[in-house]
């Protein structure tokens, strides 16, 4: 698992990277454009997506059972393609594909994982119990059938989707650093 100590450094970084993923969306859905060359900011973006669930986990929010390390490992395949599909873009679209197609789905296949770990452990009280659930499901029911009608970014409603999935990972992290000194240790949840 990862330590907790670990929890608040992932926290700030994820705070940082997914602020700036919600600038890049909502300057993507004002303006229309998506330019290429960002590739690799938005691969530390999803990085950054990626450390907000590792919080999760290191925080204990998720508890320590088996299930918080499934979703976070699901997660992490999903991140980690969607950081690969962001470089892949920059040179050869075409190839990127397949990543885009895929590693949305596992991802938010890993963050409603991830979320139903959070629920049972019960660690965290109120709204922010459900963010990394709706981070998940966000994805699932909003974004990728919006990519999919739009065509996906520059289309304003595909990029508005994906600023408001931001958002989401965004508020996340904040829980993280906001319940970070209150949660007590979770007992072992199967």
């Amino acid at each position: 698992m990862i330590p907790r100590a670990a929890a608040r450094p992932l926290a700030l970084a994820a705070v940082v990277l997914t602020a700036v993923a919600v600038l890049i969306a909502l300057a993507a859905a004002l303006m229309g454009d998506e330019a290429p060359f960002l590739g690799a900011v938005l691969a530390a973006c999803h990085l950054g997506e990626l450390a907000a669930a590792a919080a999760v986990v290191a925080c204990g929010a998720a508890g320590r059972g088996a299930l918080a390390l499934t979703g976070l490992v699901i997660t992490a395949i999903g991140q980690l393609g969607l950081a690969a599909a962001e470089l892949t873009n920059i040179g050869a679209p075409d190839a990127a594909l397949p990543l885009y197609q895929v590693a949305p789905i596992v991802s938010g296949v890993g963050m409603v994982v991830l979320g139903i770990a959070v629920l049972r452990a019960r660690v965290w009280a109120g709204g922010t119990r459900v963010l990394p659930l709706l981070v998940g499901l966000w994805m699932l029911v909003i974004v990728i059938p919006a990519v999919i009608v739009t065509g996906g970014p520059p289309a304003f409603a595909a990029a508005l989707a994906l600023a408001i999935w931001d958002l989401l990972w965004l508020g996340t992290a904040v829980a993280v650093l906001t319940h970070a000194r209150s949660a007590a240790p979770a007992p072992t949840r199967v």
